[in-house]
């Protein structure tokens, strides 16, 4: 199989339409006229990602986050960045990203994350084009907090409904403070979210 011949496929499942607009996702590095024959997939493209890679004879990585996100100046060993461009540049691996691609997906990073806390009665978002809204089978939110802490293995921060219980929880696994007015507007009684900016945070 062709490189172009498989990206057709991610495409038809992840269509690039359904991204946010001037997200680096695609073809990053490599031609669509390399072969797709040996694939790895990854959440972020490090050295180790690249090495597994090149002992794995991988001829293409599927990375959920794009390595190549702002213009690039240099190519720098340096850096990761540059580095993993430079080994996989020279080790002729091609590298798509999916990134909010996937964050779209009926079935992706919203709906993985939801599932893995234990939200139930999954459903798209209303009124956003990423987002999961669901429900909370006990009602209780530190509950709710034990359990985002499990699945994330992380700290977390919060704010505590009123009433500590909740019940309509909406999902955005990425940067979801655009995405607040949704989940009011949804009457969700808590967002759960990966990124939530200093001002954002103190005026909603």
């Amino acid at each position: 199989m062709t490189l172009e011949e498989f990206h057709r496929i991610v495409d038809s499942i992840l269509p690039p339409e359904h991204a946010v607009s001037g997200d680096a996702i695609g073809l990053q590095i490599g031609s669509e006229r390399n072969t797709a024959t040996n694939i790895l997939t990854c959440l972020e493209v490090t050295d180790d990602v690249v090495s597994e890679a090149i002992e794995q004879q991988c001829d293409v990585i599927v990375t959920f986050h794009p390595l190549i996100y702002s213009p690039m100046r240099q190519i720098l060993r340096t850096d990761r960045v540059g580095r993993c461009t430079a080994r996989l540049i020279a080790s002729d691996i091609s590298l798509l990203s999916v990134h909010t691609a996937f964050d779209a997906f009926p079935h992706g990073t919203n709906a993985i994350l939801a599932s893995a806390i234990g939200i139930v009665d999954l459903e798209p978002l209303p009124g956003a084009d990423l987002g999961i809204l669901g429900t909370w089978p006990t009602e209780s939110f530190d509950d709710l907090l034990t359990h985002v802490s499990t699945a994330c293995s992380s700290p977390i921060r919060f704010v505590a409904p009123p009433s500590g219980r909740c019940q309509r929880i909406a999902v955005v696994a990425g940067s979801g403070m655009l995405l607040f007015p949704s989940a009011v507007n949804s009457r969700a009684d808590v967002l759960i979210t990966a990124d939530v900016t200093y001002h954002g945070f103190f005026t909603t």
